[in-house]
């Protein structure tokens, strides 16, 4: 009616929205080696993903029982595998290749803030929960040993975003994605016999369009800068 759209109106013009999401995994693996050159690996990587959103604005207290805010809490658990393979042609020459499998993560909201009638109506889709899968992924790489103490490689990304579900936990609705990557460069360089210093770069996109860009995915091109170390503690053991 007329005055709900005037109300939600107000509430657009004036209102704060947090949002807070992050997806966190821990991989178990194990890599054999299979000839002198050639070593497989295998890996379960556990995923755990949490969302909370909270819409504050003074207009809604007229229907949200006098609390100015709603918002909600949403989990979400899956498992995906990985495989590599990792191909030493010559000594000084690395090929490298590692497939991760597409994994299904669905977000149930699990706690609200405020009345339920208007949650549902203003922030969250009428399904108890949301898809946000990670699709699936080709990494391929190739390193060289270009001095004794430098390492040189590059790695190309590729993201099979076609295939993932992902939808806006506000309305269920699907995003639009397209296949993206990632193309990096990066280097290695060995201090002394114990520790090693490393630095590189990568460019990427998203594979989000334009006319269905949101504030969980933006549409963002990425220019990243990485560093790190490694030192050795014996022969078997490194700490990176």
């Amino acid at each position: 009616n007329t005055n709900e759209g005037k109300l939600f109106a107000n509430i657009a013009k004036n209102h704060s929205l947090d949002v807070y999401s992050v997806q966190l995994g821990e991989i178990i693996g194990l890599s054999t080696k299979v000839l002198d050159n050639l070593s497989l690996a295998v890996a379960a990587r556990f995923m755990h993903g949490t969302q909370s959103i909270e819409l504050s604005s003074p207009y809604l207290a007229m229907i949200n029982g006098g609390s100015d805010t709603v918002g909600y809490k949403a989990d979400g658990y899956s498992v995906g595998a990985m495989f590599g393979i990792h191909y030493k042609p010559t000594e000084l020459m690395d090929i490298s290749a590692q497939y991760q499998s597409i994994t299904r993560l669905n977000y149930e909201y699990h706690s609200f803030k405020g009345q339920y009638s208007v949650i549902k109506e203003i922030i969250t889709n009428e399904k108890d929960s949301f898809a946000n899968d990670l699709p699936a992924v080709l990494n391929l790489g190739f390193g060289y040993q270009i001095l004794e103490d430098l390492y040189a490689s590059t790695s190309i990304n590729y993201y099979f975003n076609r295939f993932a579900t992902m939808e806006s936990p506000m309305d269920g609705s699907k995003y639009d994605y397209g296949n993206s990557f990632e193309i990096a460069l990066g280097a290695d360089y060995q201090i002394n016999s114990c520790l090693m210093v490393s630095a590189g770069i990568s460019y990427g996109t998203n594979g989000t369009k334009s006319d269905t860009n949101n504030i969980f995915s933006p549409v963002l091109v990425s220019l990243a800068f990485g560093t790190g170390c490694e030192y050795k503690i014996t022969e078997k053991i490194a700490l990176t």
